[in-house]
């Protein structure tokens, strides 16, 4: 930053010292003004919003200590640069005026090289504070549009580098969930736009909950259905019985949203759950401009056609058989057929989950 940018207060009483601390600090291009009424002080400081005020502890119209205390009591006012100026090297009181609130502390008669020294270094420190402020902001809004996709200790693990968001993914076992809602087209042409949209929030809203509780991550949202993933971009170690969990946990959600559904809402919605567990490619896919973060296998097909399947089967929740053999000890299922699904060659061992096991 420019020094010239720099605005500087000085509230002191006029003395030659102070005098020729102004004239210096302006011959280096900052730009100053002094006055030695605490009241005009405080107006320049609210109404220009300098960069640093210099106060002389030693001020005939009230004692510097005071001031330095009010300004740093006033919240607008706590984080202003300010560098006290005292007439003697005296420890207790240097302690005294740093513990009140100052950054720094400048004994006159001054040296001009300790003078522009003790200015710049704490224009950098206030520089490097907005810095990181502006920092800490971008890092809150990158974490607030993570969490809208991933549970929290995911977003940790982004955020920390663990997980990288360059282009390029993985290859490993995860579970994929599709949720749909039945019978929405019917329910669009019922139901005003405004309701629609509003039950789909209030409905939705409840099962990313869910989804972000057991550890799932909501990779796209469908309009009335969506696409959760369990096992990546991190895998627990447990992702079959997680994804098995949330899903009966929605069910519940269902009912309980049913029994106090919208006065709009005549009749009880209904979900379908279609849940496989295999190998995909988890990562981040389009390039350096646009991205996006994408799951790519067999199973992400194979749950969305389970799903499908579940109006057949007149069940809520249809399961393959590798997500079956790694929750059967937790959950109690039940083996329907070896059903023929679309863009599979061979049958596919289909199975409904009914709840834990006692």
């Amino acid at each position: 930053m420019e020094l010239s940018s720099h605005r500087i207060i000085i509230l002191a009483d006029p003395d030659a010292e102070n005098d020729r601390m102004q004239d210096y600090l302006q011959l280096m291009g900052y730009e100053v003004q002094a006055t030695n009424s605490v009241r005009q002080a405080l107006d320049w400081i609210r109404d220009q919003n300098p960069d640093m005020l210099l106060l002389n502890l030693l001020l005939q119209e009230r004692p510097g200590m005071l001031v330095l205390q009010d300004l740093r009591a006033t919240e607008e006012l706590s984080q202003l640069p300010i560098l006290a100026m005292l007439d003697e090297n005296n420890d207790e009181i240097i302690i005294t005026a740093l513990s009140n609130g100052a950054n720094n502390i400048l004994v006159r008669p001054f040296n001009r090289a300790e003078l522009i020294t003790r200015v710049q270094k704490e224009f950098e420190i206030a520089e490097y504070r907005q810095k990181l402020e502006l920092a800490n902001t971008k890092l809150e809004n990158e974490k607030k549009g993570l969490t809208r996709f991933f549970p929290d200790d995911v977003v940790r693990d982004i955020l920390a580098g663990r997980i990288q968001p360059e282009l390029g993914g993985i290859t490993t076992e995860a579970t994929i969930m599709f949720l749909d809602i039945r019978g929405s087209t019917s329910l669009a042409e019922k139901l005003q736009p405004e309701e629609f949209v509003e039950l789909l929030n209030l409905f939705f809203g409840d099962v990313i909950d869910i989804v972000f509780s057991n550890h799932g991550s909501v990779n796209k949202l469908l309009g009335d259905g969506l696409l959760a993933t369990f096992g990546c971009p991190a895998s627990t170690g447990n992702d079959a019985q997680n994804c098995a969990g949330a899903a009966l946990k929605i069910i519940k959600h269902r009912d309980l949203f049913n029994s106090f559904r919208p006065p709009y809402l005549k009749h009880d919605l209904g979900v379908g759950i279609g849940i496989a567990t295999s190998t995909v490619f988890a990562g981040n896919i389009g390039s350096q401009r646009l991205m996006e973060y994408t799951v790519i296998g067999d199973p992400v097909n194979l749950a969305a056609r389970l799903q499908s399947l579940t109006k057949r089967f007149q069940q809520d929740i249809l399961i393959d058989g590798h997500t079956h053999d790694r929750i059967k000890q937790k959950y109690d299922t039940l083996f329907l057929a070896h059903g023929q699904v679309r863009g599979k060659e061979k049958a596919v061992p289909i199975y409904t989950l009914r709840d834990y096991k006692n």
